[in-house]
């Protein structure tokens, strides 16, 4: 399978004719806002701007790309060591208004709005490229909270100490209304797709402890003591490191490097069947995930009620199998129903689940936040430990697809034992919610291999889905946490309520529209190997979001999905009853999200 670096050398020679000749390097260095020196095999990088956060301000952006141009060429430097200065490494882009020389060339050619968005955005775009192919082993010490493209230049190292105390890193672009970041290259190479939609589209705060799980961090300097003495700790720690690297080997260096074409661990997202086969006989050309959804939508004989009668009880023929409901505040719950003894995946379980995510896909601007129950009876061998016989292939590809794609974050809340179809549809959440005793099989899932590749591989790697599925031990909840596809392991009975309001809380703060289309832009970023037109793609999608940065550049102002008091996602258990749209305010009630869809979704 294809890596993500592929063709890096001739990629990397358009890049830097792209760029055009630079004029400043460590020989005639004369900018304030960055430090930037070398040392014998050593070259050391300071972020020095404390009046911005050390954010990407256009002078800051240039100066980065002179020293990384010139590093690409320097064949003498081992090491290059990324500091800053103040209590922040990098807080994201810069959107003052400032010099405009990247789009001063589109502009004298009477270019439009979009096209000045694209040379605007390049430069940057361009910047984490180079940063990801250095040959050079990069150290970094980081501190505070690093936002947007300061995340990306932090995941573009292969080394990253960070003080435990007041270090996070926050993926806030959905909130701003954006559905990418040109910079992202370097988060996704760094720790796959799927693992990017949890932290984008629920936008988190990652603390230094979960960077650590995520692999964004490598070591941790422990809390206690003043913040000072902590940074300059992993100041002394990168410094020491750099050293130690550089009197290795060249072979030595490569071996340890997670970045890059030499030590980039992940793999290019594989392309599910449904996508293949949504787009006809030849399966060629660009890839588009929002025309795959359509695709499928229309030719899987699944059409959903009529939109007077969803995500109501009204119509639906699968009572005994799949609920679909509305409940809370633009929150949809999907149960999908075990039946003893076997608790098999079968044709009905299958039609009730694809006329729910067909629904799911047209209920757009009603639901905001889907919750998805799967639970395995006392008496049954697990969640759908095998396949019916009668469910096709192509059916249950489109299904899970149609499931992964669904235009708002999804949230697994699973409970019992997770066997075959079950494992594989908790691969497709962007969150899951694992109770205390739940317990996951991999043993039954040696027929399913093409859906394994498919869906599982990204969230646990080939090797580490081949040893579970050929080894067949059972998982624990929190074991499954350690290897990625369990996001938090709860007691469900009495801890459920309050994760859940602190995810539509999460949800509430981001936009509508930036979430459907961050899934899909994900994706498609995610199946192709780096290169200028997939930076130029980045660029231009992320031009077409330019009102977004308001939310960015005025304080003052708030965007309309967050503005009002019926804009919110709320649970079901803070909702009493339905209130007229634009008067309704959270109350605290007993109402289960077991119970009754009795607070509608209210737009």
């Amino acid at each position: 399978m294809d890596r993500w670096w592929q063709n890096f050398g001739d990629v990397g020679k358009e890049i830097l004719c792209f760029l055009g000749e630079r004029q400043c390097n460590s020989a005639n260095w004369d900018c304030d806002t960055v430090k930037y020196s070398i040392s014998g095999a050593v070259a050391h990088l300071k972020l020095d701007d404390t009046r911005t956060g050390n954010a990407l301000t256009t002078k800051t952006l240039s100066a980065l790309t002179d020293a990384v141009v010139e590093l690409h060429g320097r064949p003498d430097v081992k090491v290059v060591v990324f500091t800053a200065s103040g209590f922040y490494f990098c807080s994201g882009g810069a959107f003052a208004p400032g010099d405009s020389s990247s789009t001063a060339a589109a502009e004298a050619a009477g270019a439009s709005q979009e096209e000045l968005g694209i040379a605007a955005n390049m430069p940057l775009a361009c910047l984490v490229y180079l940063l990801n192919t250095m040959p050079q082993f990069k150290v970094a010490s980081i501190r505070g909270q690093s936002m947007g493209a300061g995340n990306s230049i932090i995941a573009s190292m292969d080394y990253v100490i960070a003080p435990e105390q007041r270090t996070s890193l926050s993926f806030k672009e959905a909130t701003r209304g954006l559905a990418a970041c040109t910079s992202w290259q370097g988060v996704i190479s760094k720790i796959g797709v799927m693992q990017t939609r949890r932290c984008v589209l629920f936008a988190q705060d990652v603390t230094a402890a979960e960077a650590l799980e995520l692999g964004l961090i490598h070591e941790l300097i422990p809390a206690g003591g003043p913040l000072a003495s902590a940074l300059r700790a992993a100041d002394e720690r990168a410094a020491e490191k750099s050293l130690e690297l550089a009197s290795g080997t060249e072979s030595e260096r490569l071996a340890l490097k997670t970045t890059g074409p030499w030590g980039c661990r992940t793999r290019l997202l594989p392309v599910p069947a449904a996508v293949l086969d949504s787009r006809g006989p030849s399966k060629h050309g660009p890839l588009d995930f929002s025309s795959a959804v359509a695709n499928i939508i229309a030719s899987c004989g699944h059409k959903g009620r009529p939109s007077c009668a969803r995500l109501s009880n009204e119509m639906w023929p699968h009572t005994n199998r799949v609920m679909l409901e509305r409940a809370g505040q633009h929150v949809a719950v999907l149960r999908l129903l075990c039946q003893a003894p076997r608790c098999h995946f079968d044709r009905p379980l299958l039609n009730g689940l694809l006329d729910a995510l067909v629904e799911l896909h047209k209920s757009v601007g009603k639901v905001r936040l889907v919750c998805i129950h799967l639970e395995s009876l006392p008496t049954c061998t697990g969640c759908f430990s095998d396949i019916g016989s009668d469910c096709p292939k192509e059916a249950l590809d489109q299904a899970l697809f149609l499931l992964q794609m669904l235009p708002f974050p999804v949230v697994g809340i699973v409970a019992g034992k997770m066997t075959g179809l079950g494992v594989l549809m908790c691969a497709t959440f962007d969150q899951m919610l694992a109770d205390k005793a739940a317990t996951f099989a991999f043993a039954g899932l040696s027929s399913c291999s093409s859906l394994c590749a498919d869906f599982l591989a990204p969230r646990l790697s080939e090797e580490t889905l081949k040893q579970l599925v050929e080894e067949g031990p059972l998982k624990t909840a929190t074991e499954m946490k350690a290897l990625g596809l369990v996001s938090a392991v709860v007691a469900l009975k009495s801890d459920l309520e309050s994760v859940l309001e602190r995810v539509c809380e999460r949800v509430s703060s981001c936009a509508p529209n930036a979430v459907a289309q961050s899934k899909a832009f994900l994706h498609q970023v995610g199946t192709c190997t780096m290169d200028l037109s997939v930076l130029r793609s980045m660029s231009r999608h992320l031009a077409r979001f330019a009102d977004s940065i308001r939310a960015i550049s005025e304080k003052d102002h708030r965007p309309a999905y967050n503005r009002h008091p019926h804009s919110r996602v709320i649970p079901p258990h803070m909702l009493a009853s339905p209130a007229p749209v634009g008067l309704l305010v959270p109350s605290r009630t007993s109402t289960s999200l077991e119970g009754s869809s009795s607070g509608s979704v209210m737009i």
